[in-house]
């Protein structure tokens, strides 16, 4: 997980919404994945309900119950800087957002 270095917002957990880019070594912001997250939370929670999933833009890349998993098949699939979200059962409270950087 990104910690907060003063670049970008960070959330209470300390993850950065400011992500490097992997090729270019760009920084890159999540706006687009986390405005979709919001706005399409319901319909998530409904649908991928406690399992991980991996955002890329405003799809859904890839899901499943181990986080480890879905992550390799993110990068399997040309993603080198997965953003790895946790979406909770029905009756759990908040997202959890993950951003892998290994």
């Amino acid at each position: 997980m990104t910690r907060g270095t003063g670049k970008g917002k960070s959330t209470t957990s300390g993850t950065s919404y400011l992500e490097r880019g992997s090729e270019k070594g760009e920084l890159r912001t999540r706006e687009t994945e986390l405005l979709w997250l919001e706005e399409n939370r319901r319909e998530l929670v409904e649908r991928y309900s406690g399992e991980w999933i991996v955002l890329e833009g405003e799809r859904v890349l890839s899901h499943g119950l181990d986080a480890a998993s879905v992550l390799n098949d993110a990068r399997l699939r040309g993603i080198s800087l997965p953003l790895l979200i946790r979406i909770p059962s029905k009756d759990e409270g908040r997202l959890a957002l993950e951003a892998d950087h290994v």
